[in-house]
């Protein structure tokens, strides 16, 4: 569980550089909280230090609580109601949050460690409040959503490429059979021509745009559609849409949401940045046009490319928990519960495709499909997800 309440953000993250400070490494998680906020125990143990000292003086008065051979610090606290040796629950007051030792403001500092050294530091892997509580279940399959970033396709090969590779995608598409597809990178100039084969098998280009785009199967009602271009922060200079369209699956009565996007491809900490600016706008647009479209903010599912290692985007999509995305196929964060695609490698680390689900909606499945189109793509899988009724 949350060492403070769910109200409190995370101000800095774990080893999130600070402008201030740019060579030092922050070894835990820092949430915003007025002195005298009640700090509980994130799991049961037992009390090793309390008071000032112990791993450190610039921790101020701070609380050490050793689990399952990992050390919990609470730091830079005001005051400590506990004493060392003693036995722990999760949940249990360990002592109210201040801004005692090195802190300019008041705060509370949260950190994991292997050992007990200030530098054997590991992530926090602490459940938030709503993060624990069971998965909603659920009562019957709405419908099935495919992400399937499609990056190859739109590199100019000469129309028997073309020809070759789009009939190929437009075959898997009909084999995989979901209702809703958000696909990227489909090259503009073939837009009518893929739109055709798609027609043929029994699919709808609902809405396209510089790549970005929604496919519903064939009969199913489409509303609003509109484009969103994001932040152009990035040296990428590369102009980013997210396409939006009101959906009814299964011939519901209720309307979907569905976000297509496409993120800053290229590698490096500045990209970082504006990624997770994107990422922001991408959820600000959708909530809005959601908005317009009088569908609830649990009916909106974003289906992008995101082009970046999974903890930058918790800054965007899990602010108030640390592992909103871990690169399992099925994981679960505060706000949304995240389906990951495929994972390559780059420079800086693993880029990942995601499907982003509201907490409150219930997933029957999640899987990922083998493509005979491949051989022609980048390694993209093909992320289906089976959206479950409430």
């Amino acid at each position: 569980m949350r060492p403070v309440d769910s109200k409190y953000p995370v101000t800095l993250g774990y080893r999130e550089k600070m402008s201030s400070r740019p060579d030092y490494i922050h070894r835990g998680i820092d949430f915003g909280c007025p002195t005298g906020t009640s700090v509980r125990a994130t799991v049961a143990g037992t009390v090793v230090h309390a008071g000032r000292g112990g791993m450190g003086v610039a921790f101020g008065i701070h609380v050490v609580l050793k689990s399952q051979g990992i050390y919990h610090i609470y730091a830079h606290l005001s005051a400590e109601s506990v004493y060392s040796g003693q036995p722990i629950k999760m949940g249990q007051i360990l002592g109210k949050s201040g801004q005692t030792g090195n802190a300019t403001g008041p705060h509370l500092h949260y950190g994991e460690f292997t050992a007990y050294s200030y530098t054997a530091d590991r992530k926090p892997e602490f459940l938030d409040d709503q993060a624990a509580a069971p998965k909603p279940k659920p009562s019957g399959t709405w419908f099935t959503l495919c992400l399937w970033p499609l990056a190859g396709f739109d590199k100019d090969y000469g129309q028997a490429h073309w020809n070759t590779i789009e009939q190929k995608i437009v075959d898997e598409i009909k084999r995989i059979g979901a209702d809703v597809y958000c696909l990227t990178e489909v090259p503009e100039p073939r837009r009518d021509e893929f739109g055709a084969k798609l027609t043929k098998a029994a699919y709808h280009l609902a809405i396209s745009k510089d790549g970005r785009s929604i496919v519903t199967r064939k009969g199913m009602k489409v509303g609003r559609t509109k484009v969103v271009t994001l932040a152009e922060d990035g040296p990428a200079n590369d102009d980013k849409q997210v396409v939006l369209a009101e959906v009814w699956p299964s011939n519901s009565p209720n309307a979907a949401i569905i976000s297509a996007g496409h993120l800053e491809y290229r590698d490096g900490d500045k990209y970082d940045t504006t990624r997770v600016t994107q990422a922001k706008q991408e959820i600000a647009a959708a909530e809005a046009f959601a908005k317009v479209c009088e569908v609830p903010s649990d009916r909106i599912f974003y289906g992008d490319d995101d082009n970046s290692a999974a903890w930058v985007l918790e800054k965007a999509y899990e602010p108030t928990r640390v592992d909103a995305f871990d690169q399992a196929i099925t994981s679960s964060s505060r706000a949304f519960s995240s389906i990951c695609g495929w994972s390559g490698s780059a420079p800086k680390g693993p880029r990942t495709d995601h499907v982003k689900v509201h907490r409150s909606r219930p997933v029957v499945k999640a899987t990922q499909s083998t493509t005979t189109a491949k051989k022609k793509l980048s390694n993209h899988l093909p992320t289906i997800v089976v959206v479950g009724k409430k």
